[in-house]
């Protein structure tokens, strides 16, 4: 269940520092990606321009409220360990 689920990113000391920044956007980009799709399938709009409506419009409730949802529905959850030797 997408509430209980949590992304855990670990490393070594040798990974470089592209290669953890690459692999954190591909999580984000996930999340991104279930979001999008929820958000469209039951607001008409992808979370992205929900979220740059209601950042526009403070006053909005109703877009709030939407970014709420969607974002209690899939929390983007990510458990960043201290790298290992």
């Amino acid at each position: 269940h997408p509430n209980k689920a949590v992304i855990s990113l670990e490393s070594d000391r040798g990974t470089s520092y592209g290669t953890y920044i690459s692999v954190q956007n591909e999580i984000v980009g996930a999340y991104s990606f279930l979001r999008n799709r929820l958000a469209l399938k039951q607001y008409g709009k992808s979370f992205d321009e929900l979220s740059r409506a209601s950042e526009k419009d403070l006053s909005n409730e109703s877009l709030k409220a939407q970014v709420e949802d969607i974002k209690e529905k899939y929390p983007q959850i990510i458990s960043e360990a201290e790298p290992f030797k």
